[in-house]
């Protein structure tokens, strides 16, 4: 498997994989790209990146990738411990609020 990962600025909008958090033009987020036989293509913004680092390290990863799923799981069952997993947790509720 061939990982491709870098910050990237902005030119469209996206949507945060873990959060949904609307990426706007102008706004730094990593871009992650997977060449496994097919090409996955992964976005999140920079705040995600503390509670996608966490959820590998305690062993939510999948042979060194992670799903969004694996990393919204991670937080929910570490909220109250971590500031990164406090951190996500609020920015879904944030985002199931305006829904």
């Amino acid at each position: 498997m061939d990982v491709v990962t870098g910050t990237r600025k902005a030119r469209k909008t996206h949507a945060c994989e873990v959060c949904y958090h609307r990426i706007q033009p102008g706004e730094m987020y990593r871009r992650t790209i997977t060449f496994d036989g097919e090409v996955f293509n992964w976005k999140n913004c920079l705040p995600c990146d503390d509670p996608i680092s966490q959820a590998m390290d305690d062993g939510y990863d999948d042979c060194g990738t992670i799903s969004a799923d694996s990393v919204r799981k991670w937080a929910h069952e570490h909220m109250g411990l971590y500031d990164a997993a406090n951190a996500l947790n609020h920015r879904l509720r944030e985002h199931h609020a305006n829904d």
